[in-house]
């Protein structure tokens, strides 16, 4: 498993219910890792999500953050979950980004955003790929009606930042939603755009 999924997860989730910073109601994020309550499983993933989604409305902001490991097999990716294990982790893993794109695609919501911090090795150390595979970045980039933001692109790899002890991506996204983005040397006015 990855050292700081679980707290990437938590540190966007706790931003995206802050008012002052996502203004998110609790009740209508989801906080799925394997400290909650509700873990990503194969069964959960497959049942929670599409659930949750039947209740988006037209003005609401749909926004979907996974961070952890994802795989190519066989033409598809793999969002690797929590019991994505053993010798064949596709057996076990949830075609994820396909069902996320596709339900989220189907709500009525306009605002839809996905983030994604992952890297694209195997299970257990095991390296599967060492970049990531072209059929992922085609999902991102084919799909429409939304905002995407990936860790790595073709040829890259996601990175952890030590010293925060979180994935780079997600350190620095959670700065930015925290207005860090608006402040630099460029002259920001901090106006949040």
């Amino acid at each position: 498993s990855l050292r700081f999924a679980v707290r990437d997860a938590k540190l966007l989730y706790e931003l995206l219910v802050d008012p002052d910073i996502g203004g998110f109601d609790r009740d209508n994020v989801v906080l799925m890792t394997d400290e909650s309550e509700l873990r990503p499983t194969y069964t959960s993933v497959l049942s929670e999500i599409p659930l949750f989604l039947e209740e988006v409305g037209k003005n609401d902001t749909v926004l979907f953050f996974f961070a952890g490991h994802a795989i190519e097999r066989d033409g598809k990716t793999i969002l690797l979950v929590s019991d994505s294990k053993g010798k064949n982790p596709a057996l076990f893993g949830v075609d994820l980004l396909a069902q996320v794109l596709n339900k989220m695609e189907l709500t009525e919501a306009r605002r839809q955003i996905v983030f994604l911090d992952c890297c694209h090795s195997g299970s257990k150390g095991r390296a599967v790929a060492d970049t990531m595979p072209r059929s992922f970045a085609d999902a991102l980039t084919d799909w429409k009606g939304s905002i995407k933001f990936a860790s790595c692109g073709i040829g890259q790899r996601s990175y952890p930042y030590e010293e925060k002890k979180h994935g780079a991506f997600t350190w620095f996204l959670a700065e930015g939603l925290r207005g860090q983005a608006d402040c630099g040397a460029a002259g920001g006015d901090r106006d949040g755009y």
